[in-house]
């Protein structure tokens, strides 16, 4: 037992300090890299980003629309209904 929960803590402590060895060098990366190539690493993953889901269903309402038709469908007022009469 003592053998698996010292295995399992260094394990621990190795995932801890490769964690904070990859903030620090992220951290460096980062605060070193030229602005010229942060710029250009950045265009990089945004064109592989994809675009908002507004763009992608062009046959959707528009926002101010939708709004206005959910204004309306909460301020409905729907029939009442009445007691059937009869009494329990």
């Amino acid at each position: 037992m003592i053998s698996l929960s010292l295995f399992v803590f260094s394990h621990f402590v190795c995932l801890f300090v490769f964690l904070i060895d990859y903030v620090e060098e992220l951290k460096k990366l980062v605060f070193t890299l030229p602005a010229a190539e942060l710029k250009a690493v950045s265009e990089k993953y945004s064109a592989q980003a994809p675009q908002s889901l507004t763009t992608q269903f062009p046959k959707g309402r528009k926002k101010e629309e939708a709004v206005k038709l959910h204004d309306e469908r909460k301020n409905r007022l729907d029939t009442e209904l009445y007691p059937s009469g009869k009494e329990t």
